[in-house]
């Protein structure tokens, strides 16, 4: 989920030396259902319904022209209820620091960043479960780059990566396309869709958070809008829906965040 607040003031691009770009997030993700081994959506037993909610902080921050430290923590309050079980856990989630190199720059970006997942804020053994409990490491490969279609200009936006846990979760492969068009000089559409593959099956579970699993298979969609609130500041607002899995958890919600450069 972290990655709906991936959006494309930054992306592939680097905040300049001393810059930065912040973005305040809240989402909402509701589930009463699941794609089983062969894809088909099912009720879960007992009636049972999860919700998820998140407030976040997602900063970037110049300590040169082409190289940014990145933090993204979250907070979170999570439900899980049906007929036999009711429980409910507030706290800080899965937390990641990393950096973002710039590697070329012309018409297009390319940049790595390297990003240490760290659950070192919650309690892993308390249900509904924040995150896995453990750490890990992720390095990903980001493309981005300008489109003008006649006078209107379009961003695209493209990242795939490679996390791997340190334990019994699953090793993941992780992507993200996003393209963004201004209808006009203070609005923009954006749509991002996102997934995530499990790469072999873990040993990890947690029979209250729908959202972890031994291994999976997950795409997303979000359409959303993106407008200009003053100079350097944005307001991006949508919702978005699984479309495909199995293994997990079929939800939707919404989503709202701030942005801002400075």
């Amino acid at each position: 989920m972290v990655s709906l607040i991936i959006d494309l003031y930054s992306g592939a691009w680097t905040q300049r030396k001393g810059g930065a770009f912040v973005s305040l997030y809240y989402y909402l993700y509701y589930t009463d259902r699941y794609f089983d081994d062969n894809s088909k959506i099912r009720p879960f037993d007992h009636g049972g319904d999860f919700y998820s909610n998140n407030l976040g902080l997602y900063l970037e921050y110049g300590l040169s022209d082409n190289l940014n430290f990145v933090l993204n923590q979250p907070l979170i309050l999570s439900r899980w209820s049906d007929v036999n079980s009711y429980a409910k856990n507030f706290g800080f989630g899965d937390g990641e620091v990393g950096l973002r190199v710039r590697l070329f720059q012309r018409s297009f970006v390319t940049s790595f960043q390297f990003n240490f997942i760290y659950p070192f804020l919650y309690d892993s053994n308390k249900e509904p479960r924040l995150g896995y409990g453990i750490t890990g490491i992720e390095g990903k490969l980001l493309f981005g780059g300008n489109i003008f279609l006649g006078r209107t200009k379009s961003v695209f936006g493209v990242e795939i990566g490679y996390r791997k846990y340190n334990g019994d979760v699953f090793d993941q492969i992780r992507y993200i396309l996003a393209y963004s068009i201004y209808v006009t000089k203070v609005l923009q559409f954006y749509l991002q869709i996102d997934g995530v593959n499990s790469v072999r099956s873990g040993l990890f579970s947690s029979s209250l958070n729908p959202l972890l699993s031994k291994g999976m298979v997950e795409l997303k969609v979000a359409p959303a809008i993106v407008y200009e609130v003053s100079y350097y500041v944005y307001l991006h607002s949508g919702f978005y829906v699984d479309i495909y899995g199995r293994n997990l958890s079929q939800g939707k919600g919404f989503f709202i965040s701030l942005w801002f450069q400075f």
